[in-house]
């Protein structure tokens, strides 16, 4: 099943314009993620980064260190990251090592999801109720609240 609807997604996304590998790469990266810390365990850390911030705690560091971040995302201190999630090797287009973490401002100015960025793919991580508003090559869900993306250089 879930070969089928990859193969649909990476369809859809060629079709749109994106590089099927853009697709696998950011597959790879999801079951990556998956094996290494689960998506449940880095759904649960990163409501409890927004949590956090939101309380007046503060688990980040400054302005967002990745490229693609926009006025507003804030940089989650490299101490904060739980180290399965540092030290996932992921080959590829873009290196394979995180770049950064990153703590998406949402409209009223509280943070709404954390950005894993590994370069040109990552994941946002919010709660399940969460939707990413981020325009990328591709955005796929892959259980509520948890999107994994790929960028096109």
């Amino acid at each position: 099943m879930r070969a089928a609807v990859s193969l649909l997604a990476a369809t859809l996304v060629f079709a749109a314009g994106c590089a099927p590998g853009g697709v696998r790469e950011a597959d790879r990266l999801a079951s990556a993620v998956e094996q290494r810390a689960g998506l449940s365990s880095v759904q649960q850390w990163a409501v409890s980064m927004l949590n956090t911030r939101t309380h007046g705690r503060s688990v980040t560091v400054g302005a967002s260190r990745s490229k693609y971040a926009l006025p507003g995302d804030l940089e989650v201190a490299p101490s904060a990251v739980p180290s399965a999630l540092q030290g996932i090797p992921v080959q590829g287009l873009a290196g394979g090592q995180l770049e950064s973490v990153s703590l998406l401002g949402g409209a009223n100015g509280r943070p709404e999801a954390v950005m894993l960025d590994w370069g040109l793919k990552g994941l946002y991580v919010g709660p399940p109720g969460y939707r990413s508003p981020r325009p990328e090559w591709y955005v796929h869900e892959l259980r509520p609240g948890i999107y994994v993306f790929f960028r096109e250089k």
